[in-house]
């Protein structure tokens, strides 16, 4: 599996974990409040994305 394929993957579970998280912890059930965390969410697996892949580029990934 490619690198980038595994960030990938991590980002989406981590937004996914984000936003169910969030929900949970609200308290709100309603439909509003799950489209808006799941909005967030996503905003927050590609935010997660976008900085681990530029950590990734600088080389900082200890070796196996």
């Amino acid at each position: 599996m490619l690198p980038s394929t595994r960030l990938k993957l991590a980002s989406s579970l981590f937004g996914a974990f984000w936003a169910l998280g969030m929900f949970w912890w609200s308290g709100t059930y309603t439909v509003v409040n799950a489209i808006l965390l799941a909005a967030c969410g996503a905003a927050a697996g590609y935010g997660w994305y976008w900085l681990m892949r530029g950590y990734i580029a600088r080389g900082r990934v200890p070796e196996h």
